[in-house]
């Protein structure tokens, strides 16, 4: 080790893991299906990966869209198709992303069966 090198990332910790972006990570298949519970894993699943790279948001969002099969695709295209045609601008944040597919995948009524559940 040549002196002065840093052997320790933030926090002290020995960097043992390097670069995280050099790790294949596949994102999820989503077909769509009135599944709460699956949709909520998948998404968590996906803010993993995103948290070990480094990617813009809108290349979060299409690596989503690219695993959308079935039923999730078909809405996503009715989704782009109706944004356009109302003049709104396209998603380009995974942020976004998940305030669109939640208000689609997943019921009001799962969050207060969660909350009944406590």
């Amino acid at each position: 080790m040549a002196k002065g090198e840093n052997v320790f990332s933030v926090g002290g910790h020995d960097d043992l893991d390097g670069d995280l972006d050099a790790i294949k990570l596949k994102i999820p298949s989503f077909q769509g299906k009135n599944d709460p519970e699956t949709y909520l894993e998948r998404e968590k699943k996906v803010d993993w990966i995103f948290y070990c790279h480094n990617y813009s948001e809108v290349k979060k969002v299409k690596l989503v869209v690219i695993e959308f099969t079935d039923y999730a695709l078909i809405w996503w295209d009715q989704n782009v198709i109706s944004r356009r045609r109302s003049g709104e601008r396209s998603v380009t944040s995974w942020e976004e992303m998940q305030v669109l597919m939640r208000r689609r995948f997943v019921p009001n009524y799962y969050y207060r069966d969660l909350y009944l559940k406590l």
